[in-house]
């Protein structure tokens, strides 16, 4: 459950799976991390790097570098604050801005959209598809 939760808040696998880990097992070592997780350093790296920006996961200035992070509660409670902060400055950057906007501006032809109006697909790997074509002919 908390698992889905984090994941639900944007991070990643591998960065939720840090946060379960570091949580129980305070001021680790990267390399002990990744081992744990069945990773590379270079990976768990990344993600400890990402998380100690969120300010979930702290670093000792020793060396070698040890790890440490929030328990699942606190660092769920923590990205919530930090998801609020977000919104509220979106909310008030919004309203800002909306007092120069009259109500009675129509929205443009460009930003009206029906059900009926054409839309585009990403064709991946189209290549791989055209490649049997072009060595029969």
């Amino acid at each position: 459950m908390w698992e889905e939760l984090l994941i639900d808040s944007g991070l990643n696998e591998r960065e939720v799976r840090s946060i379960l880990v570091l949580g129980s097992n305070p001021k680790m070592k990267a390399s002990e991390l990744a081992k744990e997780l069945g990773t590379t350093r270079l990976d768990a790296y990344n993600s400890l790097s990402r998380l100690q920006e969120m300010g979930i996961v702290t670093v000792t200035a020793d060396r070698p570098m040890r790890f440490s992070s929030m328990n699942v509660h606190q660092a769920i409670e923590h990205i919530i604050g930090m998801r609020k902060q977000q919104l509220n400055r979106l909310v008030e950057g919004y309203d800002e801005i909306s007092k120069n906007v009259t109500k009675e501006t129509k929205p443009t032809q460009a930003t009206q959209r029906n059900a009926d109006d054409p839309r585009f697909a990403v064709l991946k790997e189209r290549g791989k598809h055209i490649q049997p074509f072009e060595e029969d002919g």
